[in-house]
């Protein structure tokens, strides 16, 4: 007789249960299979664990996904994550777990980056939108690169840039606080609540973020960039994970990112992005890098794999939406 399969929430006492599956089923070195205190930072709300599992008659996880909320409200913005179901005699009962994560978690929107082609079918199911993060990267004024490889040595100008424009860095979240106007990201998609913003950048247990604030004419902060350092041997590069505030104020920092990367000695700074024109991104110096480009702009770091990477996601909804790097769970600890 065929087991009878349920599909509901995850539970605080599901994560041993979720550990050993990511473990058996998805890698064995995978940091939530291994490390319960990373786990729970990501996926653990007060008593809430953000899993939805599917078991059968035994207890048995036969399939789940994990999700991320971008914030406490009664409608939050979601992004989903790690996603596997092996049972072979129900070949849709990952699409139902993932219905089920979009119908119960009364959710606005959901997206996701760094999803499997394999899995595209699903999305265009719901009526979600498929595509490709756009990867941009500028070059330092250096001889040598050690991280990238540059076969073709391409260093935009832009002799017009707001010179009075800079970069002022945050190590403290109640001074971002106090200085960055949160209200402009209101309307954009997905929203990020300063709650997320302060847990997911201020408070990692493992990686270290460093948020520059780009300060106008006036002294104000309209917009914030989230960077990480990543290091390879000697060498080093910057990565915009995120971005919030007005798409414009990244037109004026060019001689200001110029003067943080020769400060830093970093190769180059790169920016996986959805949502912001390519004009924008050219003013501030930066590069798209498509199928012509012979240049190598890696994203893997742990362990460093020196080749490109394309991050296809989902979106449920287009108009003023935005993706980064660090949405979904995409900037992330690999290994425990």
């Amino acid at each position: 007789m065929k087991s009878k399969v349920k599909i509901r929430f995850a539970n605080v006492h599901d994560v041993s249960k979720i550990m050993t599956f990511i473990k058996k089923y998805w890698a064995e070195n995978h940091i939530l299979a291994n490390n319960k205190n990373f786990f729970e930072y990501q996926h653990k709300i007060d008593d809430k664990i953000t899993y939805v599992i599917a078991e059968n008659d035994s207890e048995e996880i036969l399939g789940l996904i994990g999700y991320i909320p971008y914030s406490n409200e009664d409608k939050p913005d979601i992004a989903t994550a790690l996603w596997k179901s092996i049972d072979s005699t129900n070949p849709l009962l990952g699409y139902e777990i993932l219905r089920y994560v979009i119908n119960n978690t009364n959710s606005r929107i959901a997206c996701c980056c760094g999803i499997n082609t394999t899995t595209f079918l699903f999305y265009r199911k719901l009526g979600y939108t498929i595509g490709t993060l756009e990867h941009y990267y500028r070059l330092n004024d250096i001889k040598e690169y050690k991280i990238a490889i540059i076969n073709d040595r391409k260093i935009l100008e832009n002799p017009t840039s707001n010179k009075n424009y800079e970069l002022k860095e945050f190590f403290e979240f109640n001074k971002l606080l106090s200085e960055f106007n949160f209200s402009v990201c209101r309307d954009r998609k997905p929203y990020k609540s300063k709650d997320y913003i302060k847990y997911r950048y201020f408070e990692h247990p493992i990686y270290k973020y460093k948020t520059y604030g780009i300060i106008g004419d006036y002294g104000k902060c309209n917009s914030i960039i989230i960077t990480r350092e990543q290091c390879v041997e000697e060498s080093r590069q910057l990565r915009i994970i995120d971005f919030f505030g007005v798409d414009d104020d990244l037109k004026h920092i060019y001689n200001a990112l110029g003067e943080l990367m020769c400060k830093n000695n970093y190769e180059y700074v790169d920016f996986y992005q959805y949502g912001i024109s390519e004009d924008i991104l050219n003013s501030s110096g930066f590069i798209k890098k498509d199928s012509n480009d012979i240049n190598v702009i890696p994203n893997y770091f742990e362990p460093f794999v020196q080749k490109n990477i394309d991050i296809h996601f989902y979106i449920s909804e287009k108009d003023n939406f935005y993706l980064f790097k660090g949405d979904a769970d995409q900037d992330r600890p690999n290994f425990y």
